[in-house]
């Protein structure tokens, strides 16, 4: 027997194997799943619905100017760090 014989039936051992375990392994788990019958669950879950959400009149509406003066005056360092941050952000963008 030479070595081209013995490789080719090692081959084909090879292959034979891979089938069996390919047969084993993922096809007689499936064919067991398509046989047994579909139980249906024990309990009945309801059908969810959504509740309408509140009817809202138009988009929020802004403070006015005087608002807004008050609020920076109340605490004028984080209103300046808000601002550096609102004008560092514009130059990423630009």
């Amino acid at each position: 027997m030479n070595l081209e014989s013995l490789l080719s039936w090692v081959r084909i051992g090879v292959a034979i194997l891979v089938g069996l375990v390919l047969l084993w392994y993922v096809l007689i788990p499936f064919l067991r799943q398509l046989v047994q019958p579909i139980e249906p669950p024990d309990r009945v879950f309801p059908q969810l619905t959504v509740p309408p959400s509140p009817k809202k009149n138009g988009p929020p509406k802004t403070p006015d100017g005087q608002k807004i003066i008050e609020v920076a005056k109340q605490d004028p360092q984080k209103t300046a760090h808000l601002i550096q941050a609102w004008l560092r952000e514009n130059n990423r963008v630009e």
